[in-house]
């Protein structure tokens, strides 16, 4: 799943016996949309390390990295094929709009990069179906955000959801392929729904919650909320045989997109707690502290123009701003 904190977003895991949460990647930019490979040894996502969101490759074996997409345009959304032998992902690209492309994950050319059929509006948020005939994936190619469903046999697309007040988004197939899980924004409130993957059914109403993943036995559905300090990942059963109702909590709040495996971690990357954090020490700490009035922080002057015009400004912030001022006048 994916972590912000002090301005850098990172992937964790936290393994179901330990409920331990160990750092995956710390580069100091950000790294977003964790899949992991079918036999679970493997991690596919997006970062901007080296300039622009570009698809990589990580091998928990061995410790590689592969970049996967290089270019200017904005690539992310990675998921695996179940053979493993490719990726499908979101791409802003020549169409001027975001658009879903496949690439071999050993390096070599695919004759036809963009799938499905293209539409004149953005397609992203690509599923590969678990025995590789379909793919589910968000589109705004009837006037609102819906889940659609390609089958790659004869290029056919239905709209699964069809729901012109409701945006749909994070489509995840079950593990035997019959049911797809979603994200919905449904009245300004977040909730999961799971919809037979098939036209012409109706949705059920899931939890409250966003960006859900499946067990890999099919019997349960993680998601997150958000609590007023941190996000709250909840494992919660699907059906009679699913685990009982669990959670643990993240670090920050907004943390979404878990990805579940059964293969357990390296035994080395556990005992070493995961990866250390990159997270720069902060250039300057604010000298704040709750006062006695009712709201406690108050509004303080901030010279704007230098010759007097002054603004106001947080003291949760102001002497942050003036440093800033003061670093920046130097460097000029």
């Amino acid at each position: 799943y994916v972590v912000r904190e002090k301005g850098q977003t990172d992937i964790w895991a936290t393994p179901i016996d330990t409920l331990n949460p160990i750092r995956l990647t710390n580069s100091p930019t950000d790294e977003r949309d964790p899949a992991w490979s079918p036999d679970g040894t493997q991690l596919a996502y997006a970062s901007n390390k080296n300039g622009n969101w570009d698809i990589y490759i990580y091998d928990l074996l061995t410790g590689d990295e592969r970049q996967m997409t290089i270019g200017l345009a904005f690539e992310a959304g990675p998921r695996w094929s179940p053979n493993g032998e490719f990726l499908v992902y979101e791409s802003y690209n020549e169409a001027g709009h975001l658009d879903i492309y496949i690439l071999r994950t050993d390096g070599s050319a695919v004759q036809e990069p963009r799938v499905p059929q293209s539409s004149e509006t953005a397609d992203f948020s690509p599923a590969w179906s678990p025995d590789g005939t379909q793919m589910a994936f968000v589109s705004w190619r009837d006037g609102n955000q819906d889940i659609y469903v390609f089958t790659i046999a004869d290029s056919s697309i239905y709209n699964l959801t069809s729901t012109p007040d409701v945006d749909e988004d994070y489509p995840v197939w079950s593990p035997d392929g019959n049911t797809i899980a979603y994200s919905a924004v449904e009245a300004g409130r977040e909730l999961v729904y799971t919809h037979t993957a098939a036209p012409n059914t109706q949705p059920q109403l899931f939890r409250q919650g966003r960006t859900p993943a499946w067990s890999p036995d099919g019997n349960s559905i993680i998601l997150a909320t958000d609590t007023r300090t941190s996000t709250l990942f909840t494992v919660a059963p699907y059906n009679v045989d699913g685990a009982a109702t669990e959670a643990f909590n993240t670090a920050s709040t907004g943390a979404y997109h878990p990805d579940w495996t059964e293969t357990p971690l390296p035994a080395a990357l556990v005992n070493a707690g995961g990866l250390p954090s990159a997270v720069p020490d902060p250039l300057f700490v604010e000298d704040e502290g709750p006062g006695t009035s009712d709201p406690p922080y108050g509004l303080e002057n901030i010279n704007v123009d230098g010759v007097g015009s002054n603004g106001l400004l947080s003291e949760r912030v102001n002497d942050s701003f003036q440093a800033l001022r003061i670093s920046t006048n130097q460097a000029l």
